[in-house]
Order: C-alpha cells, then sequence, then structure tokens
C-alpha cells in the first residue's frame, strides 16, 4: 500500500509538471501575441518640427545665394545640415561661398538633387518627403504635387528620395505640400479649409480628414478657415485696388505654428494696425476668426492649447515678375515661417537702415517672444525678403530629417 501511494505522488508530479509546461506555454503564447497586436496598432505618424532631427535639408538655388548662405553658413555652426546640388559644378559654387562666410563645412553633407527641373525652386518643404516613424522605422508618403510653374518630374522629389535612401514609400490619393500641414507631433494637425477644398476639390472635408487619419496616424484635425490675405493665389484676383496676393493659397506655416505639442502661435494684428493698412484689415478679420476656433479646439487627448498671438510683420509691396504676370503685389511676409533646429530657431528680421523705427522694435519684440519661448535655443535672425516676394519664407525652404535610428 505504501509502495502504490509513493506511486501515485510520483504521477501527480509528473502531471503537475506537464501542466505547468502547457501553462506556461500558454501565457508566452499570450504575451508575444499582445506584443504582436501592440506592434501593429502603433501608427507610422510624423514629427513634429520641434522634435530632434538628424539633419535639415535644404536646396541648393544660385539666384538665393545672397539669402542662403549667410543662413546655412550661420546654422552650420550649431547644426547638421544636408544641402542638394543639381551637379558639380554647383557644389562647387556653394562650397566657395560657404566657406568664405566661414561655414563648418564638417556639418555640411552635400547630396545630389534626385530629380531634374529644379534650377530655380528652392522649396524643399513642399516637395521634399513626409516623413512617418515608429519606434525606430521609417515611411515616406508620396503626396499627389501640383505647381503650374514646376515639371511634373520635379514634383516626385520624395518619390526619388525614398527609392534612394531605401525607405519604403506610401502613395496618397490628396494634393499636399508641407507648409500646409502643422503637426504637434502627438497626433493633432492643423490644416487650412480654404486651401485644402480648392487643391482637394473632388474630395469631400470627410474625405480629406479619413486620409490624414489613416495614412498620417492623426487623431484631432483642427480646421482653420483662412490664411493671410497675401498668401492668397495671384490668379484669384486683386485684394484691394490693383495690388495682387503672391501666395501658396493660405498656407497654415504662414500664420499659425505649434511651438510645442501644446502651444500654438498665432499670427495677430491690433485694431491700431488694422486701421492704418487695408491689408492688416483684411488680415486681422481672418485671424480673429483663426483665433475663436482655436479658442475653442482641443489636443488629442481633450486639453485646451495656450495660445500665443505673434506680431504681423510688415508688409511689402512689389513689382512682380512673369510668375506673377508683372502685377503689383503683396509679398508674403511673416515672423511664423520660422525654422526649428536642434540648437537653433530662424526667424525672420525685416529691419535695414533706413526703414522705420517701427520695424526694428517689431522685429525686436518677436525676437523676445521666441526667446522666451525656446529658452534653450539661439535665436537667429535673418532677412527673408527675396524668398518672400518669390513666395514663400524660411520654413518653406527647410526640411527635418526625423532623428531615427533607420538613418
Amino acid at each position: 500500500m505504501l509502495y502504490k501511494f509513493k506511486g501515485r505522488n510520483k504521477l501527480l508530479k509528473k502531471s503537475n509538471k506537464i501542466s505547468g509546461l502547457y501553462n506556461g506555454l500558454a501565457a508566452l503564447i499570450v504575451v508575444l501575441s499582445f506584443s504582436l497586436i501592440r506592434e501593429y496598432s502603433v501608427k507610422y505618424t510624423p514629427r513634429a518640427d520641434f522634435d530632434p532631427s538628424e539633419a535639415t535639408m535644404f536646396i541648393w538655388v544660385e539666384i538665393f545665394h545672397k539669402t542662403q548662405v549667410p543662413l546655412l553658413a550661420e546654422l552650420s555652426a550649431y547644426d547638421k545640415i544636408v544641402l542638394f546640388t543639381l551637379n558639380e559644378k554647383e557644389k562647387t559654387r556653394a562650397i566657395q561661398l560657404l566657406e568664405a562666410q566661414n561655414a563648418v563645412m564638417d556639418n555640411i553633407q552635400f547630396e545630389r538633387t534626385p530629380v531634374s527641373g529644379l534650377k530655380k525652386f528652392i522649396w524643399m518643404r513642399d516637395i521634399g518627403p513626409m516623413f512617418l516613424t515608429r519606434r525606430n522605422k521609417m515611411k515616406i508618403v508620396d503626396f499627389k504635387y501640383y505647381n503650374r510653374n514646376l515639371p511634373f518630374k520635379a514634383g516626385k522629389f520624395d518619390y526619388f528620395y525614398g527609392n534612394k535612401s531605401k525607405i519604403e514609400s506610401k502613395r496618397s490619393k490628396l494634393i499636399s505640400v508641407g507648409g500646409s500641414r502643422e503637426f504637434n507631433g502627438k497626433g493633432t494637425v492643423l490644416l487650412v479649409e480654404s486651401h485644402e477644398r480648392y487643391y482637394n476639390r473632388n474630395f469631400s472635408k470627410v474625405e480629406i480628414e479619413k486620409e490624414y487619419k489613416t495614412l498620417l496616424g492623426q487623431k484631432k484635425i483642427i480646421w482653420l478657415k483662412n490664411g493671410l490675405p497675401n498668401d492668397d493665389d495671384n490668379i484669384t484676383g486683386p485684394l484691394y485696388d490693383s495690388i495682387f496676393p503672391s501666395g501658396a493659397n493660405g498656407h497654415v506655416d504662414e500664420f499659425c505654428r505649434f511651438a510645442n505639442p501644446n502651444t500654438i502661435l498665432l499670427c495677430y494684428i491690433d485694431s491700431v494696425e488694422a486701421e492704418k493698412e487695408i491689408a492688416y484689415k483684411l488680415a486681422r478679420t481672418r485671424m480673429l476668426e483663426n483665433l475663436q476656433i482655436l479658442q475653442q479646439a482641443t489636443d488629442q487627448n481633450g486639453k485646451p492649447f495656450n495660445i500665443v498671438l505673434i506680431p504681423a510683420a510688415p508688409n511689402l509691396l512689389f513689382k512682380g515678375g512673369k510668375q506673377y504676370n508683372h502685377k503689383t503685389c503683396l509679398a508674403i511676409t511673416s515672423y511664423l515661417n520660422f525654422i526649428v533646429t536642434n540648437n537653433t530657431v530662424i526667424i525672420a528680421k525685416y529691419y535695414n537702415p533706413g526703414y522705420p523705427k517701427s520695424i526694428k522694435e517689431k522685429d525686436e519684440e518677436v525676437k523676445k517672444i521666441f526667446e522666451r519661448l525656446y529658452p534653450t535655443k539661439v535665436i537667429l535672425q535673418h532677412d527673408p525678403t527675396h524668398l518672400n516676394t518669390s513666395g514663400g519664407g524660411f520654413h518653406c525652404i527647410s526640411l527635418n530629417i526625423p532623428k531615427n535610428k533607420h538613418l
């Protein structure tokens, strides 16, 4: 009897070991399944401009060298730069001018522009890749691109860049450019309704939202109504009298930006300025409408935003060339078309000797605001006038490469 009892105990112990093994395997399967589900449930999303970056990309364009060279030379002392040139001749020319300005050449990486037709096209933000990241992985969204002054192939810069860099590209059915969307990096994006509906007129607002949420992993879309009047499309007609706009029809980066995930910067024109100039009066009406929208908006977690008002830049009239049918135009001046890198913020400065003192005072006021917003970064000021009279600003000519292990 005693022997049988011991044998039964041995059998029970063996059975318990097998049972424990199965339970362990089952638990492991559950953990692995949960990990896989979690991995695939995390969407690829865009980083914000203020997130850490590997480098900032630019396209070298000779006619803008007086603007580009001092900006790139100063930036190279603080951060990495990737500069695209069409050929070896352009590269040599760029190196000569940058070295003359004491640029830190070790911080500038030269690359060959992957497409032709960009001899005078400096707007990296518009045609550059829309980077999406998920943990240490990266993809590129290839949006459709439209520019009546640019060859079709040039608009495929992002597609060719992705192939060269061996980064998977995802196609979108929407027309979209970098200056028309602003992300907080946490799931909220700012869009301008007049711009999106103009270029994507074959899609409903609901369809546009679905594409941004599905393809870019966004949780919340905030629809602003209109951009600055000077950024309207030139072909839409005069703003007042015989003064025409010279822009891209409402790019958000000209008037509204995220400074951090819950702080939004908005262009603002007070009532005193609005009474002095018609352009300011038109802009004030639009910006007040956008301000009301932002005051009622919340982020992806339902929390309200901190809104900081940034003074409007000085208005500047210029005689447009062939691009603007030789009309008198209002330049796209803006303090909000700024660049953020790891260690700097590059903002506009409009004062030059002989200009009204009020312009110098406004430049200084804006710099102080940015110093408060970015206390750990160096605030660099440069003159964007040549860019402004050509259709854009500093942010338009730059694009950050997200800091990612993949690169």
